[in-house]
């Protein structure tokens, strides 16, 4: 199947997201199915950068970055996440 995956870079729009109102860390109260312009109207600024993922295809989203998975009901799609953290030391 096919997935569109929309994402914010973290350092330009995460005031935009109003995570400093949510109850959680990290988490935005916005709702990523329909986004309530009155009482979020930052959002309405936001940028997001599109990726259109298929078959076999891969995407690393950075730490922090805010992002958004679509995928269509008609597609059977699987995602697989995985989260490290850099062992390298200089």
């Amino acid at each position: 199947g096919t997935k569109t995956v929309y994402l914010w870079d973290p350092a330009v729009d995460s005031h935009k997201f109003y995570s400093d109102f949510h109850t959680k860390f990290g988490l935005s109260p916005l709702s990523a199915d329909r986004v309530d312009l009155d009482a979020y109207p930052a959002f309405a600024a936001s940028a997001a950068h599109v990726a259109t993922l298929r078959r076999g295809d891969a995407l690393y989203i950075p730490d922090g970055w805010w992002h958004v998975v679509r995928s269509p009901l008609s597609d059977r799609s699987m995602s697989c996440y995985g989260c490290w953290r850099s062992t390298f030391r200089q």
